[in-house]
């Protein structure tokens, strides 16, 4: 699921998405579907900037299978919509946000997807869990080694039932990481 550069997703190994599609008819037999404004709403929920730098691309879509959605699936999700918004910092640095959608989501229930899907993957090494707090609530946080890519991942509540907020951040500092979630509260 998401974001260039970071292979923790439960959907990896997922065909490529089409390049463009009618965000108001089904997903039609596609594993996920993704484009520039498929859902202006999430996208326009995302911030425009981090550190004065626009995102490198910005898009929504959704996941619309057990390959794309995992664990989520078997828990009652059979579509997630998403927004999101990578800023790519070359080298293998990146970070992306990501705010999610579906009937019944949580962000315990997605965070569970991440770290499933991180311990299942044999190139990913010394995670480590934590709770932080973002915006005075609970959060999640997985920190790993990816190969040689220091990654963090951060999931906490959005601002309605069945929203999630995601932060995917892959070789950045944790002054950086923590830039990111207060500008995406």
């Amino acid at each position: 699921m998401l974001a260039a550069g970071l292979l923790l997703a439960a959907c990896s190994g997922s065909a490529p998405a089409p390049a463009s599609f009618d965000p108001a008819g089904s997903c039609a037999g596609a594993d996920e579907q993704r484009m520039s404004g498929a859902y202006p709403e999430l996208e326009a929920a995302l911030p425009t900037k981090l550190a004065d730098a626009a995102p490198t691309n910005r898009e929504s879509g959704r996941y619309c299978s057990e390959q794309t959605l995992g664990a989520l699936m078997a828990a009652g999700i059979a579509e997630m919509r998403f927004g999101a918004a990578t800023w790519d910092r070359g080298s293998g640095k990146g970070l992306s946000l990501v705010l999610y959608e579906a009937d019944g989501l949580t962000a315990k229930a997605l965070f569970d997807t991440y770290e499933t899907s991180a311990r299942a993957t044999s190139k990913v090494h010394n995670i480590r869990t934590s709770e932080p707090t973002i915006a005075g609530g609970e959060a999640h946080r997985m920190d790993l080694l990816n190969d040689e890519s220091f990654q963090a991942i951060l999931v906490w509540p959005g601002d309605r039932p069945g929203q999630v907020r995601v932060i995917l951040a892959a070789d950045l500092t944790n002054d950086e990481v923590q830039a990111a979630a207060d500008a995406f509260r």
